[in-house]
């Protein structure tokens, strides 16, 4: 069995183990989430923060966008393109409101008047995945949208997600990129080296 096969298998696994879980323990561990995110140094420090929005399944890390702005950091979501049918970042203001629509997956997403910001001014970036290793690999939902807006980041990259959607190491691929930290619930992984 290769790689691609094997993650066909992971994500069905996973997708199985996110339907069972109940409403009220996504919340506390979504709330979990975003407390232990601003506890990270390199959030703390960082100036601008690539965030996501959750789908229903992810953890919901939403209150951090309102946390970032009234911590004075300019905040990003990943904004679709669909001439290149890449994701880019986004600044999710305008003005000093923060505006938002839904955008190709009916996921919110910057609007098209909103600013794209460079990769290089990044300096923390949160990212779900359906499954990730302790060694920072990840398994995402198979398109690849990630890998490819983070092929270039240097900043500090955290995967966030329950514990049970975490295993030893997840298969790989040339194009996949690596978290620094994963995060859950209840422990944080660093990326071996």
């Amino acid at each position: 069995m290769n790689n691609h096969e094997k993650k066909v298998i992971l994500r069905r696994q996973a997708r199985n183990w996110l339907l069972n879980q109940s409403p009220e323990i996504h919340s506390r561990n979504s709330f979990e989430i975003c407390r232990k995110v601003q506890e990270f140094e390199e959030y703390s420090k960082a100036e601008t923060v690539l965030l996501y929005s959750p789908m229903k399944d992810e953890l919901d890390i939403l209150p951090l966008l309102q946390e970032g702005l009234n911590g004075h950091k300019k905040i990003c979501l990943p904004k679709f393109d669909a001439i290149t049918e890449t994701y880019k970042a986004a600044d999710i203001t305008r003005g000093n409101e923060i505006c938002l629509r839904k955008g190709q997956f009916g996921i919110l997403e910057p609007g098209p008047e909103n600013s794209e910001i460079s990769l290089k001014r990044l300096d923390f970036c949160l990212v779900p995945g359906l499954m990730f290793g302790v060694d920072g690999t990840r398994l995402g939902r198979g398109k690849g949208y990630y890998d490819r807006l983070l092929s270039n980041f240097s900043g500090c990259k955290v995967g966030v997600c329950n514990q049970g959607q975490i295993t030893c190491t997840v298969p790989v691929e040339q194009h996949d990129v690596l978290m620094d930290f994963v995060c859950t619930e209840s422990n944080v992984f660093r990326k071996s080296k």
